[in-house]
């Protein structure tokens, strides 16, 4: 009598005298998926499978289909630190039963760092849908480019010939919740001179953890820039990690003065795929190389015992702001006779235009012999913040 056993004890009949009947193994993180054969009557002894079967029988009913293997994504990818359940379907090429799968290796099959599965599996039977799957756990703890493990079956296809050549591939990568972060050229605030060439300011994008983000665009409209800022030619990174790949360059060029901070938005798809948004703000000021001048004054004539009142207002030559002008008249008496003014001293704080910064002096003759040029030296800050010197110059004359 010819002795029969069960694959798996799941009902799947196997004729040791024809084909031999055994035991597989795959081990995972979780332990060993065991896949073992038992008797089914006849008091026959289980052999041990080494990954074949003896030759069919030459008189065959049924289909020699095959059992099709489906993981649930052709790229399984998870990020670290989370869990996802991955499963694979099999199912009948044809549709039309087979029976005795299970996954085959006599040494056992280990899985890849982070995945696990269920200690045992197999299938009594299987055709269409999903009444055969495999749920495996993908639970990765450090970054892992694209990989892939192949798992290896065995089956007893419609027309019970047993089949030994079944395999799947599950391709799956571990992404990481990393961002973008940009890293100025500029230390502190940008500083330009109007109309003295242009500043270039090159922002370095790369990721906080060294793993790539792609698809980084800057979102600002480059028509609402401050005024004086031109936007980069190229907007966009196909792809952001480590190093200086990524460079985008910001260039100030002002016309005017002013200040203010420059916020650039962008955009990106983090290591995992996820979008997400981000920014960051380049401070800015642009000043004038000008100057402080006042109109010119004519020779100034003032009779002996009368006085004459000489105003000076102070402007800047282009409009801009200048800054602390001050002028000693501790010694105006002393070095000009017959000149006096209401205090020892004269400052601005701010000088641009208009009369803000007026300086009045007296000349009160005592003899036709009090004349000459006075000069009243006197310093200020222009717009870039520069030390400059000037000096009050006219001639006058005692009569």
């Amino acid at each position: 009598m010819v002795a029969a056993y069960r694959l798996l004890g799941l009902g799947v009949t196997c004729v040791a005298a024809l084909y031999g009947c055994g035991s597989s193994s795959f081990s995972s993180e979780s332990g060993t998926m065991a896949v073992s054969a038992g008797t089914t009557g006849g008091g026959a002894t289980s052999t041990t499978a080494t990954g074949g079967f003896n030759s069919a029988p030459s008189s065959i009913n049924g289909t020699h289909d095959t059992v099709v293997a489906t993981p649930q994504s052709n790229l399984v990818s998870v990020e670290v630190g989370t869990k996802q359940n991955v499963s694979v379907t099999f199912t009948s090429s044809d549709g039309r039963t087979i029976t005795g799968l299970a996954l085959s290796s006599g040494s056992g099959v280990t899985l890849p760092a982070g995945w696990s599965g269920p200690a045992t599996f197999g299938c009594a039977a299987l055709s269409t849908g999903s009444g055969c799957v495999l749920n495996l756990t993908f639970t990765p703890t450090v970054y892992q480019t694209a990989q892939s493990f192949t798992l290896d079956y065995v089956y007893v296809d419609n027309s019970t010939e047993p089949q030994v050549n079944g395999s799947v591939t599950v391709a799956y990568q571990a992404t990481t919740n990393d961002n973008v972060i940009a890293a100025s050229s500029a230390v502190g605030q940008v500083n330009a001179t109007v109309n003295s060439g242009s500043q270039t300011v090159t922002e370095i994008f790369t990721t906080d953890d060294g793993h790539p983000a792609s698809a980084l665009t800057i979102t600002n409209d480059p028509s609402t820039l401050p005024p004086g800022w031109v936007a980069p030619s190229a907007s966009s990174c196909a792809t952001v990690s480590a190093g200086t790949a990524c460079q985008l360059a910001w260039v100030y060029a002002p016309t005017a003065p002013g200040n203010g901070t420059l916020t650039v938005n962008y955009s990106f798809n983090d290591d995992s795929g996820t979008s997400k948004s981000s920014s960051f703000n380049i401070p800015y000021a642009a000043t004038a190389n000008d100057n402080v001048v006042y109109p010119a004054i004519g020779p100034i004539t003032a009779a002996v015992g009368n006085s004459q009142v000489v105003t000076v207002v102070f402007t800047t030559d282009d409009g801009f702001q200048a800054t602390n002008l001050s002028m000693d008249l501790s010694t105006l008496s002393s070095v000009f006779p017959g000149w006096s003014s209401a205090a020892t001293s004269f400052t601005c704080s701010t000088i641009s235009t208009g009369t803000g910064c007026t300086l009045s002096l007296t000349f009160t003759p005592t003899c036709a012999c009090q004349s000459g040029t006075l000069a009243l030296p006197y310093t200020y800050a222009d717009n870039a913040g520069t030390i400059k010197p000037g000096t009050v110059s006219f001639a006058y004359t005692g009569t």
